[in-house]
């Protein structure tokens, strides 16, 4: 649904946008407006509001928050109380007195969403703990094939370029310079030779990756090839592309650029000719652009569910 409210695109998908949602709403009495008049849109008199909720807040959004009378207070007591909202409590009941919704009915249905919710991240973490197990011994035994491209910055004719092998029977690049001189200074150009390691690390080599596949025709040539490679040898496509980047290298980017989770703007893959086109060369035969697009998605989708239940797992321990 298109968003209404100025600064927020709902549902709200994270912690920090609610955060943000009920600062701005306390403090400018025009968000407020905008959202109460939100609130009238979304909830028809015949819906309750257990029907629309989801519309407005994701089930990981409304993580760390709870009401009272449902749980000892001893076992949330990291969690925020929604009653303190006016997001939840007054500015709802401005929207929806007309349907005859009362305080102590909101109050019933707010109860009654949050068990819901604990119930669904219970069946969640327990499904999501499989997967997480079945995955990760997956890209373990994937992982152990390290592959490497050594990146020729200088003139074609110059260079024979090595083949994008594995580190176990690959062979370094071969300098081949047309002249009996042994003298570095008549070909400075000649001797500058960069090596890019997969998977992918980090976001300076993400940004290095990217700019040696721009400036260079073979280089891409080459990423496509892998690319192409590691999907035929992968089930998954999503699988593939994270064979290739490793979770850390990927933490600013997501395929818009567009991030309710971390209230900022990310960097937008659909800018990058290695997460765009290179993989719409290598994939183009047999997945539509939909279909690639909703691969890189998903691969950011589980970069950033493993995440999130790293850092949940910190929260625990400490």
């Amino acid at each position: 649904m298109c968003c209404k409210v100025s600064g927020f695109s709902f549902p709200l998908f994270c912690e920090e946008d609610v955060e943000r949602l009920e600062k701005t709403v306390r403090e400018n009495a025009i968000i407020r407006r905008q959202y109460v008049t939100y609130l009238q849109l979304v909830k028809p008199y015949h819906l309750s509001v257990d029907d629309v909720f989801s519309s407005l807040f994701t089930d990981i959004a409304m993580y760390n928050y709870w009401m009272p009378g449902l749980y000892d207070e001893s076992i949330v007591r990291n969690k925020k109380n929604i009653a303190e909202y006016i997001i939840f409590i007054s500015c709802m009941l401005d929207a929806w007195r007309s349907h005859g919704l009362t305080q102590v009915r909101l109050i019933n249905h707010l109860q009654t969403i949050v068990a819901q919710l604990s119930k669904r991240r219970q069946i969640s973490s327990l499904n999501r703990r499989k997967r997480s197990e079945q995955i990760q011994l997956m890209l373990m035994n994937e992982r152990k094939k390290n592959y490497v491209i050594f990146i020729n910055k200088t003139i074609l004719q110059k260079w024979e370029i090595s083949t994008i092998d594995t580190l176990n029977d690959r062979t370094d690049c071969v300098t081949n310079i047309d002249s009996d001189s042994d003298d570095e200074e008549d070909f400075p150009q000649y001797k500058v030779q960069t090596g890019i390691t997969f998977p992918i690390k980090s976001r300076e080599m993400v940004e290095r990756l990217e700019k040696a596949v721009r400036s260079d025709p073979t280089v891409r040539e080459q990423y496509v090839n892998l690319l192409r490679k590691q999907r035929q040898q992968t089930e998954k496509p999503s699988f593939a592309f994270l064979k290739l980047f490793a979770d850390k290298a990927l933490h600013d980017y997501n395929y818009s650029g567009r991030c309710n989770f971390a209230g900022s703007k990310k960097i937008a893959m659909k800018d990058y000719w290695i997460f765009a086109q290179c993989v719409s060369d290598a994939w183009g035969d047999t997945e539509s652009a939909d279909d690639i697009r909703q691969h890189i998605c998903s691969a950011i989708t589980l970069v950033n569910n493993r995440k999130r239940g790293a850092r949940f797992r910190s929260k625990r321990k400490q």
